[in-house]
């Protein structure tokens, strides 16, 4: 996987309001790091499609929208990558990973996400965006889950990264 920053209290807080406070118009700076990214993944790798870790349809209603949905859609503003923003969904609406251990979030992630049009993920490369990775379980749990239904490879792009232990 890949990601821009490594996580520190500056890049936590701008997160945090994007994320969470409605700043959702931070989704352009932002975006314009991940796109830099993409770029260099681009040099060494083809990618068939970019997705989102999605939200649970009821946790996106309350947030207003999905933070790597946002992201996902900056990128291909730059970069022309086929944007497939409902090819995995989020079935189960799982508690905030945020403060649980390593092996509770291991747990906490199983099973909740399904892939929609599986003959449209069939032996492609897909590019899947989120904002933070900090056991890694999520992104896991979606590789998992699309290559389970025919995707050829996942390559996972974060904003920032981090080590539970």
């Amino acid at each position: 996987f890949y990601w821009c920053f490594d996580i520190d209290d500056n890049i936590l807080k701008i997160i945090h309001l994007f994320k969470y406070s409605g700043y959702s118009k931070l989704k352009n700076k932002l975006g314009e790091f991940l796109i830099r990214k993409v770029n260099e993944i681009l040099s060494i790798k083809n990618i068939d499609l970019i997705t989102p870790v999605p939200l649970h349809k009821k946790r996106e209603k309350v947030r207003g929208y999905n933070q790597s949905g946002l992201l996902c859609e900056r990128i291909i503003k730059d970069i022309n990558i086929p944007y497939k923003k409902d090819i995995l969904k989020r079935v189960v609406n799982n508690k905030s990973q945020t403060n649980l251990s390593r092996e509770e979030r291991m747990e906490n992630v199983k099973g909740i996400f399904k892939v929609c049009e599986p003959e449209k993920i069939n032996d492609k490369t897909i590019l899947i965006i989120d904002d933070v990775l900090t056991t890694g379980a999520t992104i896991n749990e979606c590789s998992k889950t699309l290559v389970e239904n025919g995707a050829k490879e996942i390559i996972a792009l974060t904003l920032a990264y981090t080590i539970l232990t």
